[in-house]
This record gives C-alpha cells, sequence and structure tokens, in this order.
C-alpha cells in the first residue's frame, strides 16, 4: 500500500493521467518491485538501462546496489519528474528507446508497453548485455517457450532464443499496477551467454530464412523456397515439413545448408 500512496501522490502532485496511448501503468505492488530488482541481482559496479523510468520509482530502488542507470522515459513529464527525484548516479534519456543511440551497460530492466513489445524486444536483445528482467504481457510472453509447430510458435519465439537463455518467472496481477491493465503480467529474465550457442555460418541469412519460413507457415518447406527463388537441392533437410514444425536448431541447419548453396 505504501508504494501505491506514492505513485498516487506523485501523479496527483504533478498533475499526471496515466496515457493509454503509451501504455502506461504504475507499478503499485511493493512485492512485485523488491522481486523484480532481486531478479536482476544488481552489483556494485553494475551498468543498468532501464525501459520507461516512468516516475523513477525503480530507478531510485536500483540506483542505490548499482554503479549507473540510464533510464530511457519518452514522456516529457515523466522524464522530468525522474530527473528531479533522481539520484546521482541516473542519467535520464528522453526518448523513444526504439530510436535513440543506447549507450552500452550491463543489465537491462523495464515493463514493457504491450503495444510495441516485438520491437522492443528486437532492438534489445541482440545488444551486448549480461542479464535482463522485463516485464511483459503474460500471453506475450508465453511466445519465448513456445513449443514447435504450436500456434504460439513464432519468428520471435526464434530470436529470443537465439540470443538468450529465456526464463519465465512469476505472473502478475492487474491488481499490483495503477491504473489496472486488462490482463496479467508475466516477468520474465534473459541471460545473454558469453559465446553464441548456435553454429550458425551467416546470421543475416539465417534470420532471412526465418522471416520466410514463418511468413508462409503453413506452407512445405520446398514450396516456401521456390516461392522466395533460394536454391535447395535433394540433399536439402525438412522439405517436406511447415516452416513453422521446425525447432531453432533444425532451422540453424536449414539456413547453413542452402546458405552454401546460394553463396
Amino acid at each position: 500500500m505504501r508504494l501505491k500512496r506514492s505513485v498516487t501522490w506523485l501523479l496527483k502532485k504533478y498533475g499526471i493521467k496515466a496515457s493509454k496511448r503509451l501504455g502506461q501503468h504504475f507499478l503499485v505492488d511493493e512485492n512485485v518491485l523488491n522481486k523484480i530488482i532481486s531478479y536482476l541481482e544488481p552489483q556494485k559496479d553494475d551498468v543498468v538501462l532501464e525501459i520507461g523510468s516512468g516516475l523513477g520509482i525503480l530507478t531510485n530502488y536500483l540506483a542505490a546496489h548499482v554503479k549507473r542507470i540510464y533510464a530511457i522515459e519518452k514522456d516529457k513529464k515523466m522524464a522530468e519528474i525522474t530527473k528531479k527525484l533522481a539520484r546521482d548516479n541516473v542519467e535520464v534519456i528522453e526518448g523513444d528507446v526504439l530510436k535513440v543511440d543506447l549507450p552500452e551497460f550491463d543489465k537491462v530492466v523495464g515493463n514493457i508497453p504491450y503495444s510495441i513489445s516485438s520491437a522492443i524486444t528486437a532492438r534489445i536483445l541482440p545488444l551486448d548485455f549480461n542479464l535482463g528482467v522485463l516485464m511483459y504481457q503474460k500471453e506475450f510472453a508465453e511466445r519465448f517457450k513456445a513449443e514447435p509447430g504450436s500456434k504460439k510458435y513464432s519468428r520471435l519465439t526464434v530470436l529470443v532464443n537465439y540470443y538468450a537463455d529465456v526464463e519465465l518467472l512469476d505472473d502478475v496481477t492487474p491488481k499490483a499496477f495503477y491504473p489496472p491493465p486488462k490482463v496479467y503480467s508475466k516477468i520474465v529474465r534473459f541471460k545473454k551467454p558469453k559465446e553464441n550457442k548456435f553454429a550458425v555460418k551467416d546470421e543475416r541469412f539465417f534470420f532471412e530464412i526465418t522471416k520466410f519460413l514463418f511468413s508462409q507457415r503453413r506452407k512445405k518447406i520446398r514450396n516456401i523456397l521456390k516461392n522466395y527463388d533460394i536454391n535447395y537441392d535433394e540433399e536439402t533437410p525438412y522439405l517436406d515439413l511447415r516452416g513453422d514444425q521446425l525447432s531453432i536448431e533444425q532451422i540453424v541447419e536449414l539456413s547453413n545448408h542452402l546458405f552454401e548453396l546460394n553463396n
């Protein structure tokens, strides 16, 4: 309740209403806040990127435990509030996380706006960092661990698991936010391996093939390759399967074989 009172007091003080357009829902459950901090495993030498600082509450909680925080906030009023309340080791970057130049960081944290979850995930995961704790709409987050052949298995599943080891952690109820969203959320932790675990011969080609497989996911791979004018031979694996039936390892095998044939 203490955190909720702080949030509502700050909103009232600065005359702010949550923006539906920006998908603003302020975390008011202190237990969830503490879990996020715990999962991030903050260390004194960490540099943290925070996506969407909001009122700067999580920002300041974390700032007491790390070397530096870069807090990105698109909303001008929110950015100003974060600056006013910020500790000395916080730098507020006013702008869109999808457009601004991002600083180097070790860890990333944030409550991701539902409407741009895919875009933010695709922007962040290829970057060089160690650990991320992000909160997504639950149904969206479940796509990260979807099995091949299932409805939720997608190009996004491949992207996320290519770059990181993924853990789906706590469910978060709508009551944990103000105003409450209409859906449950999920805390997700990404751990980046020191070296990529997939022996991809050409990363650009791998992601291009992945895009093709899921753009026509109900067709056999043989027909997808014909449609995109990609050369294949009878040694090409999985030609008579659908693209969305392949595991990431199988997509790697397929793309490596096709890369040799087409380059």
